[in-house]
């Protein structure tokens, strides 16, 4: 499934995915579903990007554009489906579900009945006004909340049943933000720093946020920026990409929903956007670069970059030269692209960054940490979602570092070393490219606060002593099945890891007799994890083609002993 929403693509990334596809797919039977497509050019691009065979195979695409939807079927009326408005019961059924919980009309209020029917007959059979909506309101029967529901439908635009267009949802939308209380604004309006169509990690976000101060002081400030990230969800600001047991693990923002938000973030001055060339107020606080494609592009003169505490850069890897002179800079956002043949982008000039707390960068080349990283003693975070050259040593006297994502081509000894004198890391994700030449032994005594660990690999050999990571409660494993054999799909010593609460693996190249092996294998671990299995085919480069489950080890004991009566 794939969506445009508006996002831009780089020349050399088209090429990479029509490539991609034409040799997967030249031979395949597929479906595709492409989701809010904008323009026809963007159409005329995806069309190239799958042969034609004899297979039978199908495109599907959604769009609000008459001649999107046209061009999409070739002018051909007959393959053009028009979605009508929810008929009245239809929308009833909804919208009681949404506020109550249940479809059920009996169960609700009799006080509110007489509105509800005026509101859902305002919202114009659109589902996606009336689950906006539905977040609105309050659900106890009370005169109060009775007024609530009156003055919401009182503030609904009229034109919504008549001419369900995108000027009434977009003013649903108004509606719904001027509802969010201030701390919830601003954590919305930060989308602002990324680009339309941009999918966001909940994780990140919360880092983000609390490394911005929009959560205040004190020990619950994660679970207070988690709460405003659910909160957003709830009230449909923003839709979710993946999602889990947990709940929503990332997400995007409708297009509406993102031009409320930019339009507000300029008025406000909260997010300064520079696309190109263009006039730029000269106090910036937080600024977001994106040059998309372009090889010269620059900053506009006369901007203080002095002042800048957030950056998010997006674009070709020399125009950011401009980011050493941003001094007062604490979050660092990169999505730098170069031509597969150039040096490893080097980082080294960011260590006269001293005030950084928060670096998340992805590239397509390799990336050269810095000699000195040591000197950005504030640094919480790190996230490279690229190859590093090398894994430098002074990384070990980054006190305050406690989230590191790294990737390397092959790990050494001396390199667990190093990161094991992290004393402040709890979230480590370590992706390995080659298979180790020797087991990766973790000693006792090491890791001591690593509550969260990932580890990707060809395979995982990996040993456990006992007395290390004493407060691990996550190990995500990915690894090759073909590859594992050798040296077993179980990691020595995970009996170890007391405090352990939760397994996932993800397992490519593999069968439903290799997951039932990997999950016989640690459902006996004494401290009783949650094991969540996924089956990987890596044709389609990470698709989940087949879930074995997610379970808690007594539930699966449960179903066995029901079994047998």
């Amino acid at each position: 499934m794939l969506g445009d929403g508006g996002a831009v693509v780089r020349t050399t990334t088209r090429r990479w995915y029509l490539i991609i596809i034409d040799d997967l797919w030249s031979t395949c039977r597929y479906l595709i579903i492409i989701d809010d497509l904008w323009s026809t050019s963007v159409w005329d691009i995806i069309r190239r990007a799958f042969p034609d065979g004899d297979c039978h195979s199908r495109i599907m695409t959604t769009t609000q554009f008459e001649d999107v939807a046209s061009a999409c079927c070739s002018y051909q009326s007959i393959y053009k489906f028009e979605m009508e408005p929810l008929k009245y019961d239809q929308s009833q059924r909804l919208f009681f579900r949404m506020v109550f919980g249940s479809g059920d009309k009996v169960a609700f209020p009799g006080c509110l009945r007489e509105v509800s029917s005026e509101i859902i007959q305002k919202c114009g059979g659109l589902p996606l006004s009336m689950v906006n909506i539905a977040s609105l309101l309050p659900t106890e029967e009370s005169e109060r909340n009775l007024q609530q529901w009156k003055d919401i439908r009182d503030s609904l635009p009229s034109t919504l049943r008549t001419n369900p267009t995108s000027e009434g949802m977009a003013k649903v939308i108004n509606l719904i933000y001027n509802n969010l209380s201030p701390e919830v604004k601003t954590c919305l309006l930060y989308f602002a720093l990324y680009p339309e169509g941009y999918t966001s990690n909940k994780d990140d976000l919360v880092k983000q946020w609390i490394t911005e101060g929009f959560t205040g002081e004190g020990e619950e400030k994660e679970d207070t920026a988690r709460g405003y990230f659910d909160e957003l969800v709830s009230r449909g600001m923003i839709q979710a990409v993946d999602i889990n047991y947990c709940g929503v693990l990332s997400c995007t923002l409708h297009h509406m929903v993102h031009d409320l938000i930019m339009k507000k973030s300029m008025e406000g001055n909260f997010v300064v956007g520079v696309d190109n060339f263009q006039s730029l107020p000269n106090k910036v606080r937080r600024l977001s670069v994106k040059f998309g494609g372009a090889r010269s592009g620059r900053i506009p003169t006369g901007i203080t970059l002095y002042e800048v505490r957030s950056l998010a850069f997006f674009g070709f890897y020399g125009c950011a030269d401009f980011i050493e002179e941003c001094k007062l800079l604490r979050i660092l956002i990169l999505h730098v692209w170069a031509d597969q043949d150039e040096d490893p982008f080097d980082l080294s000039g960011i260590t006269t960054l001293l005030p950084l707390r928060y670096v998340k960068i992805a590239c397509n080349i390799p990336i050269k940490l810095p000699d000195k990283i040591q000197d950005l003693q504030y640094l919480e975070t790190l996230e490279v979602d690229a190859t590093v050259v090398a894994i430098p040593s002074a990384i070990r006297k980054l006190s305050r570092l406690a989230s590191l994502k790294i990737a390397v081509r092959e790990l050494l000894r001396q390199d667990i070393c190093i990161l094991q004198a992290l004393p402040a890391l709890s979230a480590l994700s370590l992706h390995v490219w080659t298979t180790p030449v020797e087991m990766i032994v973790f000693d006792k005594g090491e890791f001591l606060v690593l509550k969260c660990f990932k580890f990707r690999c060809p395979v995982p050999w990996l040993k456990f002593e006992a007395g290390s990571m004493p407060d691990l409660e996550s190990l995500n494993l990915c690894f090759n099945a073909h590859q594992a054999d050798q040296h077993g799909i179980v990691p020595i010593g995970m009996e170890h890891l007391s405090g352990l609460k939760e397994i996932t693996a993800h397992i490519w190249g593999s069968d439903t007799d290799v997951g039932s092996t990997f999950r016989s294998a640690v459902s006996n671990h004494p401290s009783n994890p949650r094991i969540n299995l996924r089956l990987v085919d890596p044709i389609f480069h990470g698709a989940v083609t087949t879930s074995v489950g997610t379970i808690k080890v007594e539930d699966e004991k449960k179903q066995a002993a029901d079994n047998k009566y």
